[in-house]
């Protein structure tokens, strides 16, 4: 099997999902996790929920970066319960303060990363774009290393924001303006992705030790959410890099920096303006949920 090698770009901890993608992303066999990298507000904390992570399942050597807390220009923004922007993750444990955080900038390190790997390396970001778009502006020539970006964001049926791109519109613009190619996997295909009540009684019935760390994050997500299930957005796009539970289209795509801020404009694929990025349109939710399945329980 070809092991595609990857960095995950996250802000975990806020919604459940990126712990799902996390595990996913660690136990599938077609992955080689060269790095994990945070995002968007209080990314220390969410660095030292990785490393949660990687303790419990007994694995410390995969690199983890915190990265840009600020978006670009937008101010910054909170989850419905979430009232302090300065505060930290609805997941986040005060035991994780223990976690050492390595100095290194995620931008400095998915430059290295990208260089170190030359049109190998594909990166997942399920969170805000900052990292990256702060990572080609200090070195464009990154761009042509990237093998492609595979991403969380947008809603290209439905002329609206989605929270990872409106949280930094700049950034997603940059982004999506560089020429790397771009797989996006958005609200048209991922909402038809929840956690039932099935996965859910198998996630608190488990008892080794990833799956009970995933439970407590979940519980406490519920806490302050009050909400019953997740939906699955980012683990889906992990699933789409290793089997074929989406079908893409080509798209000609603008981030809506104006009248309608982190919408992704979809344009006439003749227009002169936005770029074309392939976005994700159907999905067979038979083989995500039995992937998911096997990843996260077998």
């Amino acid at each position: 099997m070809e092991k595609f090698k990857v960095i995950l770009d996250t802000d975990i901890g806020d919604d459940i999902d990126d712990a799902f993608a996390l595990a996913l992303m660690h136990s599938h066999p077609g992955f080689e996790l060269i790095g994990v990298t945070t995002v968007y507000r209080d990314t220390k904390a969410r660095a030292q929920m990785v490393a949660k992570y990687f303790d419990a399942v007994g694995e410390k050597h995969i690199p983890i970066r915190a990265g840009e807390s600020l978006p670009i220009k937008e101010p910054l923004k909170t989850l419905p319960n979430e009232l302090d922007t300065l505060g930290k993750p609805c997941s986040w444990d005060e035991s994780y303060q223990e976690y050492p955080v390595n100095k290194e900038s995620a931008v400095d390190f998915i430059i290295s990363q990208a260089h170190r790997f030359a049109r190998e390396m594909v990166l997942v970001p399920i969170g805000a774009l900052t990292n990256i778009a702060r990572a080609i502006q200090k070195d464009p020539t990154i761009v042509k290393k990237i093998k492609k970006i595979v991403m969380m964001g947008g809603w290209f049926t439905n002329h609206a924001p989605e929270w990872n791109i409106i949280v930094d519109p700049e950034a997603a613009d940059i982004v999506f303006r560089s020429g790397i190619p771009i797989d996006a996997i958005g609200l048209d295909v991922t909402l038809k992705c929840t956690f039932e009540s099935n996965l859910l009684d198998e996630l608190f019935t488990r008892t080794d030790s990833r799956t009970q760390l995933l439970a407590f994050w979940f519980k406490k997500w519920q806490e302050s959410t009050k909400c019953s299930k997740s939906v699955m957005h980012d683990p889906l796009a992990v699933a789409t890099i290793v089997a074929p539970v989406c079908e893409f289209s080509a798209r000609r795509v603008r981030v809506n920096l104006t009248s309608l801020r982190g919408a992704t404009d979809v344009l006439d694929v003749d227009d002169s303006d936005g770029n074309i990025i392939s976005t994700a349109d159907t999905i067979n939710r038979d083989m995500f949920y039995t992937l998911l399945r096997k990843e996260l329980f077998n």
